[in-house]
């Protein structure tokens, strides 16, 4: 296969690193959708369909108490956490949690819809899926 076939020429700056948020083989791909990514935010400490009994300690996730972004949800966690700051950005989706969907996504599944990218964000039960990931944070 010659190197112009390969898939790795997606976005070509250099080798395909046109994709990457750096311009090199460094930067982070595919920011705008690809996937539901989990995070570890809920409504009001509800489970669900996430697959677990329990929740781990409460420094590891964020248990959101409103049903909505703008307001103060948890005395104010809200903001801080670019969901209220970034809804609506460049006509990603933006749906926040509640008793029915209370796990947190950001990101967006790419499926044909067009609401999706780095500023997205939704709510899902908290089952698996065959566009759902997770997204990694470091706690300092």
């Amino acid at each position: 296969i010659s190197s112009s076939s390969c898939t790795n020429t997606y976005n070509v700056s250099s080798g395909g690193t046109g994709a990457s948020t750096s311009g090199t083989i460094y930067g982070v791909y595919d920011m705008s959708g690809g996937a539901d990514e989990y995070v570890m935010g809920v409504y009001n400490q509800v489970i669900w369909d996430a697959g677990f009994s329990s929740l781990p300690n409460s420094k590891y996730f964020d248990n959101y108490t409103s049903t909505v972004a703008t307001s103060a949800c948890n005395s104010g966690i809200c903001y801080g956490h670019a969901l209220s700051e970034t809804s609506g950005w460049y006509f990603d989706g933006s749906s926040f949690i509640g008793s029915k969907l209370p796990w947190l996504y950001r990101g967006g599944a790419n499926t044909g819809w067009s609401n999706v990218g780095i500023f997205s964000f939704g709510n899902l039960g908290g089952g698996s899926g065959i566009d759902v990931s997770f997204r990694v944070v470091l706690l300092d």
